[in-house]
């Protein structure tokens, strides 16, 4: 495994986590909502 094609997956990654995360986040938010 080269290190430019590793670096490169990495970068392809990078969007995946930050949806992700941003569901998580969403998904974390509407449970808060509606347990008020």
């Amino acid at each position: 495994a080269s290190l430019t094609g590793a670096a490169q997956t990495m970068l392809n990654l990078i969007p995946l986590f930050y949806v992700i995360a941003l569901l998580l986040a969403v998904i974390y938010w509407a449970v808060g909502t509606t347990k008020k």
